[in-house]
């Protein structure tokens, strides 16, 4: 099923009507392309509600994206919905480091069945983050995995019920990386992992280590057919 075909089928339900799944979680991977840097700023004190987003605020966040005329597109699709117009954007963290080559954003989505989903963006169109991508076959651990970890430990404590952590391309690697190097406290709370389309591990070795086994369970890998 396509995102369009799914739009028409449950577009008009709440998450209370149809609970949240991963097709909810693949087009709020999506949304996390976007350029929520050009309307966030400030960590804990900032978040927008999707329904008060207006064209202007689509047009910044679509700019210099992989393909601003679709996020523009598909971002106008899902805050006009009635099933996604009530979910906050928050606790956004945006980092480009030319000095380690590489770039890292995260940010979680309020949503309004009482629960959260923390999103790692992957690859965007700079060269710094491509450049990042070839680094990553050599490197055991890379910046971006790093801060994973640092965000998701950072976000928990202020998020007040269980969650989800998802994420596309690198975000995929970064979300179970994330995951499996949280503390016990923050894997018991996690209700699924989610990578889509993501990134291999350097190190095999990593899939044996115990902090992944005990999560290795709530993780879900989505390939699509042209991978």
């Amino acid at each position: 099923m396509n995102y369009r075909n799914y739009f028409k089928r449950f577009g008009d339900k709440s998450f209370n009507e149809f609970p949240f799944n991963d097709y909810d979680a693949t087009m709020l991977a999506i949304m996390s392309y976007i350029k929520w840097e050009s309307l966030l700023s400030d960590f804990e004190n900032d978040f927008i509600d999707f329904k008060t987003l207006i064209d202007q605020d689509i047009d910044k966040l679509s700019k210099e994206t992989l393909d601003p005329h679709h996020h523009a597109k598909i971002t106008k699709l899902i805050i006009n919905s009635a099933r996604y117009k009530d979910v906050k954007a928050k606790y956004l963290v945006n980092k480009v480091d030319f000095n380690k080559k590489y770039t890292f954003c995260a940010i979680t989505f309020e949503i309004p069945d009482g629960h959260d989903l923390v999103c790692y963006r992957g690859t965007d169109i700079t060269v710094l983050a491509w450049e990042e991508n070839f680094s990553q076959s050599l490197d055991i651990v890379t910046p971006s995995q790093s801060d994973s970890v640092e965000y998701l430990t950072k976000v928990a404590p202020l998020i007040s019920h269980n969650f989800y952590v998802c994420g596309h391309s690198k975000g995929g690697n970064l979300a179970i990386y994330a995951s499996a190097k949280a503390a016990p406290e923050i894997q018991d709370r996690i209700l699924r992992i989610l990578s889509l389309d993501g990134t291999g591990f350097y190190n095999e070795s990593f899939f044996k280590e115990e902090s992944y086994l005990r999560i290795e369970s709530k993780v879900m890998q989505i390939i699509p057919q042209s991978s």
